[in-house]
């Protein structure tokens, strides 16, 4: 799985918009790899 860093200015995205964020490149991550975009998949993926 590729590493990808986001960088933004502190208190510039509210929860909502972080777990979007996060949603989007795990999907985009995962067809990147090859991987099928499913809860198996999802659950060896890591957002922090």
């Amino acid at each position: 799985m590729p590493l990808i860093d986001i960088r933004y200015t502190e208190g510039g995205l509210d929860d909502a918009q972080m777990a979007r964020i996060a949603d989007r490149i795990t999907a985009v991550a995962l067809e990147a790899e090859g991987l099928p975009d499913n809860a198996a998949s999802r659950a060896i993926s890591v957002v922090t």
